[in-house]
């Protein structure tokens, strides 16, 4: 027994791995691949429900997923008016579909994407040794859970 009295858990490797699709649109926690990080498009969750995953860091810590969301708009923004230009509607009607959806639809579906690659890359590129531990923990609630289940 550890000093904690908590058995000792091998690693999963489940916070190691890279999320399967499903995981991607329901926008699921980056350690644990479990827990919600948003009850809402606009409201996030502080932390995650399984592991404990705090996902955010702090006053600015999601200025980088602004680039992300950037990136995402301009992305959907340029097929979007290639589809509508292969149609044959007019460059006019192009781009004032193009700046109505940038505005209406833009913030609401690339908000939570890019708050989610943000904390997903952030997660897997700049805290490398914080990932075994995260895998310990997220390891740790699920058996207490199994444990509790079956009690």
């Amino acid at each position: 027994m550890n000093p904690t009295n908590e058995p000792q858990i091998e690693p999963t490797g489940s916070a190691l791995r890279w999320p399967t699709p499903s995981e991607v649109l329901a926008l699921r926690c980056p350690v644990c691949w479990r827990g919600a990080m948003f009850r809402r498009p606009w409201a996030m969750f502080a932390s995650c429900d399984v592991c404990s995953h705090e996902f955010d860091r702090g006053h600015g810590y999601f200025l980088g997923a602004m680039f992300f969301s950037y990136t995402i708009v301009v992305l959907v923004e340029a097929v979007l008016m290639a589809l509508m230009r292969i149609s044959g509607l007019s460059w006019q009607t192009c781009l004032s579909a193009a700046v109505l959806s940038v505005f209406a639809l833009g913030p609401l579906l690339a908000f939570p994407l890019s708050r989610w690659l943000w904390v997903t890359i952030e997660r897997r590129f700049l805290h490398d040794g914080e990932d075994q531990d995260a895998a310990l923990r997220a390891e740790l609630v699920r058996r207490r859970h199994t444990r509790d289940s079956h009690d």
